[in-house]
């Protein structure tokens, strides 16, 4: 494949990466792991707040169920985390969506809630078609059980991790990609739904023939998250501090069900060259923000985006 991937060090994520969601086979200790991954913040943080923070984030829990499960295969793995969470997926399109996995698909959707959904859609997509590929941050690639599913966005000048994630695009594998790298948050006309989109899916689908399958995925944070989160954003602070709480969100969706409705099948052919990608991924985020409201909707290509991206 040639060229490259724009901006990837800030492409997507499929869960936001707050300390709370590194797992590994051994027992977590978050003091450690903030100096393993946020060295600039790890020496400002006593160590009081550190275990108010283990307590936040549920860190038992997580070190119990990790060290339950840490030699599951990946689909074990997955369905367990299912079941301890127990949510559902209901799905509207379900044989559209079935249909589109044979045929290479980029699926894309919004990120309502920051973690559980990614763990719905994927595992729904590896029952039926036996594998996927999520791209991630490179902090959830810690999460050994479920290594052989997720590609990592390669750091800068992280040129071998670079080629590993293009070289995913020539497989016959499904990908998976919130192109929001970030769970949903108040716009500015007050709508909890997520911020700009990421363009270089829209690239990968193009250059790689692969058509796009957009998908709009209910479901909503508590208002205390939703108001740190506002806070945090007025104070100009850019680290996503309020994700210390989402594994505490998490657990307040357990025995619930989301709703995930799934759009039309956009061939690659459609995204020319008249229009940029930065706006086709817009349009594609508009779609699927419609898809929440109507979901019947098809995909009209030449109506603009109008949805604020903050």
């Amino acid at each position: 494949m040639t060229g490259t991937l724009p901006h990837m060090d800030q492409m997507y994520s499929t869960v936001e990466t707050p300390v709370s969601t590194v797992l590994s086979f051994t027992r977590l200790d978050v003091g450690s792991l903030l100096k393993t991954h946020k060295p600039h913040l790890a020496p400002w943080i006593p160590k009081f707040l550190i275990r108010k923070l283990e307590q936040v984030i549920h860190l038992n829990f997580i070190n119990d169920f990790m060290e339950a499960h840490c030699d599951d295969e990946p689909e074990i793995f997955l369905s367990a985390l299912i079941e301890e969470f127990d949510i559902r997926a209901d799905f509207y399109g379900y044989q559209r969506f079935v249909d589109c996995l044979t045929k290479r698909p980029i699926i894309v959707a919004n990120h309502p809630l920051g973690g559980v959904e990614s763990l719905l859609l994927m595992d729904e997509v590896v029952k039926v078609h036996g594998n996927v590929h999520m791209i991630v941050k490179s902090l959830l690639t810690a999460i050994k059980p479920l290594a052989p599913f997720f590609v990592s966005i390669p750091r800068k000048n992280d040129r071998q991790v670079a080629m590993n994630l293009l070289d995913v695009f020539h497989r016959d594998v499904p990908i998976l990609i919130f192109p929001a790298g970030y769970c949903s948050r108040p716009l500015s006309n007050k709508d909890i739904y997520d911020l700009c989109w990421s363009k270089s899916f829209v690239k990968l689908a193009r250059i790689n023939n692969r058509p796009i399958v957009p998908i709009h995925i209910s479901g909503e944070n508590s208002k205390k998250f939703y108001r740190y989160s506002t806070l945090r954003r007025k104070l100009g602070i850019k680290e996503s501090l309020e994700s210390i709480l989402l594994v505490d969100e998490m657990l307040r969706k357990r025995h619930s069900h989301l709703k995930m409705t799934v759009g039309d099948i956009l061939r690659p052919q459609l995204f020319g060259h008249e229009i940029s990608d930065t706006e086709w991924a817009a349009r594609i985020r508009e779609y699927v923000w419609i898809l929440g409201k109507n979901g019947s909707a098809s995909f009209d290509p030449s109506l603009q985006a109008t949805l604020p991206i903050n």
